[in-house]
């Protein structure tokens, strides 16, 4: 059981290379094990929640986009890193249950802000592979939609350059079908993946998102303006909105709003706050 333990932790760092077996590795696989099965009750046990994390147009200073992000704090663990229980929820494919429920939630509360009065705000949620991939989950966004009877423009579907890129001719179907559903579509991450310009041009998305570690530098180095400078007027050239994440100082602020940057995120704003905060910040 141990050098299977060792064989598999190995195979995880990559081929060519073996490990002694120690005992933190099982107590590892333990904790896994135990995590997975809490997550196949935290739905049912409502340890879910979700945080709303502003984007600000810089233009108007106004919060008109959110996106949602999951937090889980069980009852047997507390809080849970997303960074350890979304791969895992991927691994076993929970996350379609999962991501099935933040859809709903999030669909349901976006139509209750919008019922009081309150101006609409489209906000995004992540979507994994295992997600995008399965057979139903088109007819499960419509159907979401049509029982919350949140307006399309309203949710915006975000996905990885990763994601986009492990299946490109398939992603492509999937997300035009989701724009014709009139969803929005964001392209999350990029420019830390594989991506060619060549399909920037055909994919059918309204939003890019820069990834935060262009942005951690973007006052001390030349070169990551430089980067980011070209991404903006190439992103406003295809008439694609750019924002920009994880801005955490005026400093990168004031550059990106120089640069033409439609809108920003990070905690020079806001941290993730929930549903209340968020009401609050919107009225």
């Amino acid at each position: 059981m141990n050098s299977d333990i060792a064989k598999y932790k190995a195979k995880e760092k990559g081929n060519n290379r073996y490990l002694f077996y120690n005992e933190d590795m099982s107590k590892e696989i333990i904790r896994k094990s135990q995590l997975i099965d809490g997550l196949r009750r935290a739905i049912d046990k409502s340890e879910f929640k979700l945080l709303y994390q502003p984007q600000v147009n810089l233009s108007y200073g106004r919060v008109e986009n959110a996106e949602v992000l999951l937090r889980w704090n069980s009852d047997e663990f507390g809080n849970v890193s997303p960074g350890e229980f979304i791969p895992l929820a991927e691994q076993t494919e929970l996350i379609i249950s999962i991501g099935k429920w933040v859809l709903m939630n999030t669909c349901t509360q976006s139509k209750k802000w919008i019922d009081m009065g309150l101006y609409p705000i489209t906000i995004a949620v992540n979507v994994s592979v295992a997600q995008l991939h399965q057979d139903d989950f088109l007819y499960e966004l419509k159907n979401i939609l049509e029982r919350t009877k949140l307006p399309a423009e309203c949710l915006e579907i975000e996905i990885t350059e990763s994601i986009v890129m492990s299946n490109i001719e398939e992603n492509l179907k999937i997300l035009n079908k989701i724009k014709d559903i009139g969803a929005k579509i964001a392209l999350d991450d990029f420019g830390t993946g594989y991506s060619s310009l060549s399909y920037l041009r055909v994919l059918p998305i309204n939003k890019l998102k820069l990834d935060k570690s262009f942005i951690d530098n973007i006052h001390l180095s030349s070169h990551d303006r430089t980067i980011v400078k070209c991404i903006i007027s190439l992103a406003h050239e295809m008439n694609i909105i750019v924002v920009a994440e994880g801005v955490e100082l005026k400093e990168q602020f004031d550059i990106l709003k120089e640069m033409g940057c439609d809108k920003v995120q990070g905690y020079y704003f806001s941290k993730p706050i929930s549903c209340d905060e968020f009401q609050l910040l919107i009225k």
